[in-house]
C-alpha cells in the first residue's frame, strides 16, 4: 500500500471510467509529452478517484514554466508549433481509427486480428492525450496576455469588455458551433414549409412519424451520423437519437432562434472584423496582432484536442462492443477494464476480470507514479483515505468567479458531471458543472445561466454563453462539491458572484 502522502494539487472534477481514463494517464507523462515539448523531467505522477484528479505537485508549473519561458524567447512561432502540431494528429489520429475499421468486417474477422485492431486504436488515441496537457495549461497565460494588449491600450471599461469578448472567440468554427449551425439550418429549411412545421410541432410526434416527411428524416439522419457523438464524452453517455433532435428542435424554436442563427454564422467574421478595427484604431504592431490570432487559434484547440479525442473513442467503439459481445460481457462492464486487461483478458479468458468489474462498480482508483497501479473497492478507499487530500471549505456565502457574460438569473441548480446527468436540466434551471463540452449542449440551451469550476475567458462555457446570450460564471472554486442539486441559487454575472437563496 503507498504511504500517506501530501504531495498531491488537486487539478480537476472529471468523470471517467477505467477503460478511458486507462487511455489518458498512461500517456500524459514525460515520454509522450516530450514528443510535442522538448521539456526536461519534471514532478509527473497522476492520482485519480472518481471524480477527482490530483497530479504531482510541481508537475502543471513544470509545464507551465517551460512553456512561457519558450514563448517569452522566442515568440509566438513556439506555440503556434504546438497548436499546428495538434491540428495535424488529431486529423491523422482519426484517418488512422476509421481506416482500420472501414478495412475490416469486425463480425467476422478472427480474435487475434480484432485485438490488434483494438490495441492499435486505443494507442493511437493514447498517443494524442498528449495534447490534453500541452494546450489546456497556457490558458491563464492567454487569458492575461489578451488583457494586457487590449487594457493597455483602452481605459473604458465598456469597450475593453466588448474586445475581450471578440477577440476570445475561435478563430474557427469548432464542433459544437458547427452542429448548433447544422441544427439551426434544419430548422429553417423544415420551417420554410408551414405544413412541415405545423407537423413537426404537433403534439406526439416522434421519429416514427419522420416516414411520413422523407427530407426531414434524410435532413436529420444527415445531422446524426455528422455529430451523434458529441453526446458522448470519455465513453459516458449515449449518441443523441431521431427523438433527442425533435425534442431539441422543439425547445430552440421557443427562442429567437433566426437570431442565434445569424449571430453563429457571423460569429468568424466577426471576429475578424474586431481584430481589424482595434488594430487600426490601436496600432497595433504585427507581433500583437499575430498573438490575438495565436490566442483565437488556442480558443479553438481548447475544445478541439478533447472534440477529437471523444471523436475517436466513438470511432473506436464498434471495436469494443465487438470485444465485449464475443467476451459476454454488457458494453457498460468492459468500460470497468483498462485498455491492457481488456486485451489480456480477451487473449487469456482469465475470469479474475470479472471479479475485478464487479469491484470497481463499488469503487476504483489509480496512481501513475513509475508504475501503473489499479486500485479496486475497499482496497481503492483505504488508499485514497491515506492520500491526505485537500479539504475545501465549504463557504456558501459570497461565491465568486470571472465574469464571462453578463446578467443575472435565479433557478434551482442542477450539478451537471458527466453526460449521463444532462436530462435532469429544465428550462430555467440554472446549469452547474466543472466545466462544460459540446456533450452538455442540450442541457445548456434550456438553462437560464452556467456556472462553472474551472475555465477562463476562453473556455467552451464562455464562448457558449456569449452566443447564447446567457450570464456566465467560470473559475468558481469547489462549486461543484457545495452547490447540491435542487438548491435555489442566484446567479449574478455583472458582479461576479453566486448566492444561494434555500437549500
Amino acid at each position: 500500500m503507498i504511504k500517506k502522502t501530501n504531495r498531491w494539487e488537486y487539478i480537476v472534477d472529471r468523470a471517467y471510467v477505467p477503460f478511458s481514463y486507462s487511455i489518458n494517464i498512461y500517456s500524459n507523462e514525460y515520454n509522450n509529452i516530450k514528443r510535442v515539448i522538448p521539456i526536461k523531467k519534471f514532478p509527473d505522477a497522476h492520482f485519480y478517484e472518481p471524480n477527482d484528479l490530483y497530479w504531482e505537485v510541481g508537475c502543471r508549473e513544470s509545464i507551465i514554466n517551460y512553456e512561457v519561458a519558450r514563448h517569452k524567447r522566442e515568440g509566438n512561432k513556439f506555440l503556434w508549433s504546438i497548436a499546428k502540431k495538434c491540428e495535424a494528429e488529431g486529423t491523422s489520429t482519426i484517418k488512422y481509427i476509421d481506416n482500420l475499421i472501414s478495412a475490416n468486417d469486425l463480425s467476422i474477422i478472427s480474435d487475434k486480428s480484432l485485438n490488434r485492431l483494438f490495441m492499435l486504436s486505443g494507442k493511437k488515441l493514447r498517443q494524442f492525450t498528449a495534447f490534453l496537457v500541452v494546450p489546456w495549461v497556457m490558458e491563464k497565460y492567454l487569458d492575461e496576455l489578451l488583457d494586457n494588449i487590449i487594457s493597455s491600450r483602452i481605459k473604458n471599461e465598456k469597450d475593453a469588455q466588448y474586445f475581450k469578448q471578440e477577440l476570445s472567440l475561435p478563430i474557427k468554427y469548432n464542433y459544437a458551433q458547427k452542429e448548433k449551425l447544422a441544427l439551426l439550418k434544419i430548422i429553417d429549411i423544415i420551417f420554410k414549409s408551414q405544413k412541415e412545421k405545423q407537423t413537426l410541432l404537433r403534439p406526439g410526434f416522434n421519429s416514427v412519424d419522420l416516414k411520413k416527411m422523407p427530407a426531414t428524416k434524410r435532413l436529420i439522419s444527415k445531422f446524426l451520423k455528422d455529430y451523434s457523438w458529441l453526446s458522448v464524452r470519455w465513453m459516458m453517455g449515449s449518441p443523441f437519437t431521431p427523438d433527442d433532435v425533435i425534442n431539441r428542435i422543439r425547445e430552440i424554436v421557443k427562442t429567437d432562434w433566426h437570431k442565434e442563427l445569424k449571430l453563429i454564422q457571423e460569429t468568424i467574421s466577426k471576429r475578424s472584423k474586431a481584430l481589424l478595427n482595434f488594430s487600426k484604431k490601436y496600432h497595433l504592431s504585427s507581433t500583437d496582432r499575430d498573438t490575438l490570432k495565436l490566442i483565437g487559434e488556442y480558443v479553438y484547440i481548447r475544445t478541439y484536442r478533447t472534440d477529437e479525442l471523444n471523436r475517436g473513442f466513438s470511432k473506436m467503439t464498434p471495436i469494443v462492443q465487438e470485444m465485449a459481445r464475443r467476451l459476454a460481457l454488457s458494453f457498460s462492464d468492459i468500460l470497468f477494464l483498462t485498455l491492457e486487461e481488456v486485451s489480456d483478458y480477451f487473449i487469456s479468458g482469465n475470469i479474475k476480470y470479472i471479479k475485478l468489474i464487479k469491484k470497481r462498480k463499488k469503487r476504483w482508483a489509480v496512481i501513475r507514479d513509475k508504475k501503473i497501479q489499479m486500485f479496486d473497492g475497499q482496497e481503492a478507499k483505504a488508499f485514497v483515505k491515506n492520500q491526505n487530500l485537500e479539504i475545501f471549505k465549504n463557504d456558501h456565502q459570497g461565491m465568486k468567479g470571472v465574469i464571462a457574460f453578463g446578467g443575472k438569473a435565479r433557478g434551482i441548480a442542477k450539478v451537471v458531471i458527466n453526460p449521463n446527468m444532462i436530462n435532469k436540466v429544465k428550462r430555467g434551471d440554472i446549469f452547474v458543472a466543472v466545466m462544460t463540452f459540446p456533450s452538455y449542449i442540450m442541457a445548456m440551451e434550456k438553462a437560464a445561466a452556467f456556472v462553472t469550476q474551472e475555465g477562463g475567458l476562453l473556455c467552451h462555457a464562455s464562448i457558449v454563453a456569449r452566443e447564447m446570450k446567457k450570464p456566465c460564471l467560470i473559475s468558481v472554486k469547489n462549486i461543484t462539491k457545495i452547490i447540491k442539486d435542487g438548491d435555489l441559487i442566484e446567479v449574478d454575472a455583472n458582479k461576479g458572484i453566486i448566492k444561494i437563496i434555500t437549500k
